[in-house]
């Protein structure tokens, strides 16, 4: 097993590239890592079908042993989790407004 993996959330995390979404998490599982980075600074558009593939992303890698590490996330990807109620499930842990 490496040591990490990055992956770059892009703009959009919705339905419309959604199929796009999973096919690059998919591959990114591919290469387990202990440690994947996920950036999310540069989400633009959100929505519970884009968050729902980073949940499923986030449990497959824990269950492989794997940690997740967010890298950024801006206030429209942080305050989406928020109102979905999907930080934890995410593990995105919040302090002041920055992810740890």
């Amino acid at each position: 097993m490496s040591d990490k993996a990055s992956f770059a959330c892009g703009s959009d995390l919705n339905i419309q590239s959604a199929s796009k979404l999973k096919a690059r998490l998919e591959k990114t599982l591919e290469k387990q890592v202990k440690t994947y980075t996920l950036n999310a600074s540069k989400v633009e558009k959100v929505d519970t079908a884009g968050l729902q593939l980073l949940i499923a992303f986030v449990q497959e890698a824990m269950s492989q042993g794997s940690e997740i590490q967010w890298q950024k996330p801006n206030d429209v990807f942080l305050n989406s989790t928020k109102l979905l109620g999907m930080q934890q499930q995410l593990n995105i842990s919040v302090d002041g407004g920055e992810a740890l």
